[in-house]
């Protein structure tokens, strides 16, 4: 290859960038991927949602940061949809580390970037708290309805874990929760009673954090009373491959937005028709886990999980962090 056949050479004589582009083909091509690397790439590797978006790792915790107004860019479905987990409850299946508590989902994130999924109960005097059961026994030192006992006395309680040992962890409000989990998680939202929508949709305005969350609907009708409310919800309909194409459907004629929607299902749909007809409309499918995975060893669970994904799936629903982490890929971090 002769000078005079370079593009930037115009008859046999060198244009004023010539000189420029012939110094830049000297240049060593690891030099030329490096100077690429660090003026295009603005995210981790196999993450392509939006460029500011933050999933990494920091003092010893992962983390994932949306930015503001991307919830649903965030969540739409692509091939390069980041490796995230669903902690049920928080991941409060481990012992030492009861349901639904802040230290118990600063554990989970040891393991791998989480999407935290949390149960709302509205106290007697109108306090909005995490719990599970509509009875204070089983998660509790103390008895007696949730709905029925003041913020005062459920303050003077402590979190039980799911091997009956009490710990000295005290039961969170949803407000400072979510003040929390700001810039650290994604939360799913579920309420244990359609009653309190409004307050929890009007707390979640208040804080601005929209794009922490997501809220768990069963039916269409709940979504848009939600949507009423804050059209800027996230919103995770459980479905399974009978309903899906019935629930997709009435949702796209909705005044509900698609690309707001996130499927949620449990055993036993975990055939890839399911998930592959959610994704080719942009939605992801998170699968429940935490039934089959009961009574499986480490090895099993892990082997699980490969399956689940093989199959499609786009995110696991888990009451074991620990063993869902290690099959994403992510290194343990050390607990506190």
């Amino acid at each position: 290859l002769r000078l005079r056949h370079l593009p930037f050479v115009r008859g046999g004589r060198p244009t004023t960038y010539s000189v420029i582009g012939i110094l830049f083909m000297c240049i060593p091509l690891r030099v030329i991927l490096l100077i690429n690397l660090l003026l295009f790439s603005t995210s981790l590797p196999g993450i392509a949602k939006p460029a500011d978006t933050a999933i990494g790792l920091k003092d010893n915790r992962y983390f994932i940061d949306v930015p503001e107004g991307e919830i649903n860019t965030f969540l739409e479905w692509s091939p390069n949809f980041p490796d995230i987990m669903a902690a049920h409850r928080g991941g409060g299946f481990l012992p030492g580390f009861p349901e639904n508590v802040i230290a118990t989902m600063d554990n989970s994130l040891r393991f791998a970037p989480a999407l935290l999924e949390i149960d709302i109960h509205r106290t007697s005097d109108g306090v909005l708290i995490l719990m599970h059961d509509d009875t204070l026994d089983r998660t509790t030192t103390g008895s007696g309805l949730v709905a029925e006992t003041d913020w005062a006395t459920i303050q003077t309680l402590y979190a039980v874990d799911n091997f009956g040992d009490p710990t000295s962890f005290k039961i969170p409000t949803l407000q400072e929760t979510l003040e929390w989990g700001n810039d650290r998680a994604l939360f799913a939202l579920d309420l244990k009673a359609d009653d309190f929508t409004a307050d929890v949709i009007e707390l979640v305005s208040d804080l601005g954090v929209e794009d922490d969350v997501m809220f768990f609907a069963d039916n269409i009708e709940q979504m848009l009373a939600a949507y009423a409310l804050n059209p800027n919800i996230h919103f995770s309909l459980f479905m399974t491959s009978d309903t899906r194409e019935e629930l997709v459907n009435a949702v796209a004629d909705s005044p509900i937005p698609l690309e707001s929607l996130t499927a949620f299902t449990l055993a036993p749909t975990t055939d890839p028709a399911y998930n592959q007809a959610l994704n080719d409309q942009g939605i992801i499918s998170i699968f429940g886990a935490f039934i089959p995975e009961y009574e499986l060893s480490r090895e099993d669970a892990i082997a699980l999980y490969q399956t689940l994904i093989d199959q499609g799936v786009d995110s696991i629903s888990t009451d074991r962090p620990p063993d869902l982490g290690a099959a994403l890929g992510y290194e343990p971090q050390p607990a506190r």
